[in-house]
């Protein structure tokens, strides 16, 4: 797979009756004008560049947990906000790609991001064997810190294809892991679909999406609210959010910024939203967030779905 294997560069409305309540109903809404049209898709239930809706709270004393290539913790856009927490690759470390710097502005950046008062903590841990040990320690810190119910964590890599004979095995120590930290820990985890253009089955792709029930895996779509042509999809994809030509934030400088694509950062709109509510409506459980993310999505929207795949985009109720 030629990016690096880290996904580079993811209701038609509802009746008022059957329709879930907004966050915070009664009260105004921020309003950021001429988003990017990732945000005007996330805070609208139709087509076309609007402003971003969004409740004033925005994702304020949550914790975005990011499993990447690390973090330019320093750009002006995360306004103080961002730390570099664990390294997992140790003594050993990979060049910063800055694909997680990307991931990172999408969800809390303040112009790109859709939880614009998050704090950001990047785990680096880009060598497979390594991702495991990363994702336990943001477990942990969770845990120690009293952060339950208002952490979650992204994952927009994948890494099984990698390690060969070991594939399996070590997919599902993650995915059990991942599991483990929703039932038990109570913190949810947010996953890309990938980019293969197929179906996610088991055996025939090397995200973790299989291997952890209770996560979000999130696929992409385009502008126009098509399926992205190369986004996994099918029964283990939970919902989609956008994830083509995306301006996020970059490593070049503490004010760069690059064009992406990929389920890599439709992800990260999906972890923003999920730190978003939990701070908008007082949501503490990992159960009961999982849940708001899907009854509060817009429903049969999605254009281009293939297989037997949910048509479910992100949407915060504004």
């Amino acid at each position: 797979m030629a990016i690096l294997n880290i996904f580079t560069i993811v209701i038609a409305a509802l009746s008022l009756s059957a329709a879930a309540p907004a966050p915070n109903n009664n009260e105004e809404f921020t309003t950021q004008q001429n988003p990017p049209w990732s945000l005007s898709s996330i805070s609208s239930q139709t087509q076309g560049l609007k402003p971003y809706r969004y409740d004033e709270s925005a994702g304020k004393d949550t914790f975005a947990y990011i499993i990447d290539s690390g973090i330019n913790a320093n750009h002006v856009e995360f306004g103080g906000r961002a730390t570099l927490g664990y390294n997992a690759d140790g003594n050993n470390p990979v060049p910063d790609t800055g694909h997680g710097t990307l991931v990172a502005g999408l969800i809390g950046s303040n112009t790109y991001g859709v939880a614009k008062k998050t704090n950001i903590i990047g785990v680096q841990a880009v060598r497979p064997q390594n991702m495991l040990d990363g994702f336990m320690w943001a477990v942990e810190d969770i845990k120690k810190k009293g952060r339950v119910g208002r952490s979650v964590i992204n994952i927009s890599q994948g890494f099984l294809e990698m390690l060969g004979p070991n594939t399996e095995s070590v997919g599902s120590d993650l995915g059990q892991a991942i599991s483990f930290a929703f039932e038990v820990e109570g913190i949810l985890t947010i996953l890309a679909a990938g980019n293969d253009g197929k179906t996610v089955e088991k055996g025939n792709t090397p995200y973790p999406a299989l291997m952890a029930p209770y996560a979000l895996v999130v696929g992409a779509i385009d502008d126009k609210w098509n399926m992205w042509d190369r986004s996994n999809y099918g029964k283990h994809v939970d919902i989609f959010a956008p994830g083509v030509d995306l301006t996020s934030t970059d490593i070049g400088s503490n004010t760069a910024t690059r064009v992406a694509s990929g389920t890599s950062f439709a992800a990260p709109h999906v972890a923003g939203l999920a730190l978003y509510l939990a701070a908008a409506e007082n949501i503490t459980t990992a159960s009961d967030l999982r849940a708001r993310v899907l009854d509060l999505a817009t429903k049969d929207k999605i254009t281009n779905l293939k297989g037997d795949t949910v048509n479910l985009l992100a949407y915060n109720g504004a």
